[in-house]
């Protein structure tokens, strides 16, 4: 939930790839779903890259369709970023 965000049923596809540098590229895209979940109209967009080091930190840096910059830290902890 987001503060003043409509709720709704959303579907989501998200693509990570790979070109052999020392990062993965991110992409996500959501959309509003109906009832019979088909897709009514785009929710929003979001791209960014990932970068895992040799220590396990993580650093996720994403920019979203409405204009907002995010940078998150942490690590690997049981194969999960936390």
């Amino acid at each position: 939930d987001f503060p003043g965000a409509e709720k709704c049923n959303f579907g989501q596809e998200v693509t990570f790839s790979h070109d052999g540098r020392d990062f993965l590229e991110y992409v996500s895209h959501t959309w509003v779903l109906d009832g019979e979940g088909k897709q009514v109209r785009p929710l929003e967009t979001e791209s960014g890259y990932w970068r895992i080091d040799k220590d396990r930190k993580v650093e996720v840096v994403m920019s979203r369709d409405q204009g907002v910059i995010e940078i998150w830290y942490g690590e690997l902890a049981d194969q999960k970023p936390q």
